[in-house]
């Protein structure tokens, strides 16, 4: 939380010449889908590391209630209870570094994902605040991440979707025209054909 630190911060600039040579490849669906899913996990630690921080500077400012925090009842769950307030900051007291990352990672993610389950919940002001903010913010994820996803996999799909509509309207045309059966036979197997060579692309068009 130094000062010194946080100029590190500065570094993450970075990314931007990263999405500038991924633009090249945002036609492939795979790297974007990738992309966004790995944003979205990033977003989600950050989130759930800020949550462990609200929790500890509660334990720390509220002397005399802090017990109502999340860091409390994980701790009495767990049954490694803190022993005061006074050993907040000690390495024998409450729930092991790693179960309180993961438990803090479950609380973003199911709240980013829906609207939490519960069992992790805010109790202080401070930590209800975090939680709409994180709810406002899982919102628009869902609108950014999981809209590009659908569009992704829709596009992955558009040649197999087309080619069914394709054939679906080639019967219909035989069935409304009543055409005969030798005649439908190598109409079909001339679009099978012409489709497999140039993969339903008009290239007059193009």
């Amino acid at each position: 939380v130094s000062v010194v630190h946080l100029l590190k911060t500065v570094r993450l600039l970075r990314l931007l010449r990263l999405l500038q040579k991924m633009d090249r490849y945002s036609q492939h669906s795979t790297v974007v889908l990738t992309l966004l899913m790995s944003m979205f996990a990033l977003l989600a630690h950050w989130m759930a590391c800020i949550w462990y921080i609200i929790g500890k500077m509660e334990m720390e400012a509220n002397a005399y209630s802090w017990d109502i925090g999340w860091l409390h009842e994980l701790g009495k769950r767990l049954e490694a209870p803190y022993g005061g307030i006074a050993e907040v900051n000690t390495t024998g007291s409450g729930p092991s570094i790693r179960s309180v990352y993961i438990t803090s990672l479950y609380f973003t993610l199911s709240s980013l994902t829906s609207v939490g389950f519960g069992n992790v919940s805010a109790n202080t002001d401070v930590e209800k605040i975090f939680s709409v903010c994180i709810m406002l913010i899982g919102a628009l994820m869902h609108a950014l991440v999981f809209g590009n996803v659908t569009a992704i996999i829709q596009r992955m799909y558009s040649r197999w979707s087309q080619y069914h509509t394709r054939t679906k309207d080639l019967k219909d045309f035989i069935r409304v025209h009543h055409l005969p059966q030798s005649l439908k036979q190598r109409m079909l197997e001339y679009f099978q054909t012409t489709w497999s060579v140039n993969n339903g692309i008009d290239c007059n068009e193009v």
